[in-house]
């Protein structure tokens, strides 16, 4: 009981409803996705791990009710890749690994990857999307780890190449793709694989995560965390946000949270009333969740990954 109500002092109701960047929020085409490059993070027949999508790669249109959600999911992944979204002219920018959710059945590509990616470009920063391994089997989480492990190195491997600075590469993730980032916040070093060459030997921690709205932080509906979510002091300094009227129950989100302020973890937690499930960096004008991207922002630049002449 005492660590429920350490908690709720965290909470945040109605909290500043500037508005986000109108440009991404209200631009419809998904232009961006035919040339924004994708790039392999595993070399051809290296690739570790079991594959469980059978068939083509699929991508299905969907939109939400107040239909502004426009976009598409991407089913039957079996060939991991990051989308790099760059930042023209910038050099040693940071950095983010964007992360949809989809409950690792899909992933929902364009409200969850391509808005957030646009999004952090807006700040300066440079951002990649990964389209990790979907649909999951039961005990067979691996390869989505593994895929995101690489791609962390993939990154800072590249760093040059990308003209993005090795020791601001974050990363951040909505519903499952939070569930995916908290992993990588408690197990980055942990071997799952053979080194394949010399990008294995890159660090796969990120600086700085982002988990919005994550899922199965905990067991069943405890607030104890689940066996593979147990936070370490070297856990990156972390932004957490979630809404009580999310079908994904908020206890996933406490259960990690005290565990974050149990190991002195550099925290900032964002609760609300209302804001639902897969709001991502969409403006939701009149509800509680509404500006909680401004929040974000100033947050970055706490952490140094907004660059003084974005500010």
């Amino acid at each position: 009981m005492k660590r429920i109500c350490f908690l709720l002092l965290f909470f945040s109701g109605f909290c500043s409803f500037a508005n986000i960047n109108k440009e991404i929020e209200n631009r419809a085409d998904l232009s961006d996705f035919d040339t924004a490059p994708f790039i392999d993070i595993w070399k051809s027949g290296k690739m570790p791990g079991k594959v469980s999508a059978k068939g083509a790669e699929v991508m299905k249109g969907e939109f939400a009710k107040n239909n502004q959600r426009k976009g598409f999911v991407i089913e039957n992944v079996s060939k991991p890749q990051i989308q790099f979204y760059d930042v023209e002219g910038a050099k040693d920018a940071p950095a983010m690994l964007v992360c949809p959710g989809g409950a690792y059945l899909s992933l929902q590509y364009s409200n969850e990857g391509l808005r957030v990616a646009r999004f952090f470009n807006s700040l300066g920063i440079k951002a990649f999307v990964l389209k990790y391994r979907v649909p999951y089997k039961m005990n067979e989480r691996d390869p989505i780890n593994m895929d995101a492990q690489r791609a962390i190195k993939y990154i800072r491997h590249n760093a040059k190449k990308f003209g993005i600075d090795p020791k601001r590469v974050g990363m951040i993730g909505f519903s499952a793709g939070g569930n995916l980032t908290a992993w990588m916040s408690c197990n980055f070093d942990k071997k799952l694989y053979e080194p394949i060459d010399k990008i294995d030997s890159q660090s796969a921690r990120p600086d700085i995560a982002c988990l919005i709205y994550p899922h199965l932080l905990n067991k069943g509906s405890t607030y104890n965390p689940s066996d593979e979510m147990i936070v370490r002091e070297d856990t990156p300094p972390s932004f957490v946000v979630h809404a009580q009227d999310d079908r994904v129950p908020m206890a996933s989100s406490l259960s990690y949270l005290m565990q974050l302020y149990e190991k002195k973890v550099p925290l900032d937690v964002h609760f609300f009333s209302k804001g639902g499930h897969a709001f991502s960096v969409i403006n939701m004008r009149g509800i509680p969740i509404d500006g909680w991207t401004d929040m974000l922002i100033k947050w970055l630049a706490y952490r140094n990954f907004i660059d003084k002449d974005r500010q």
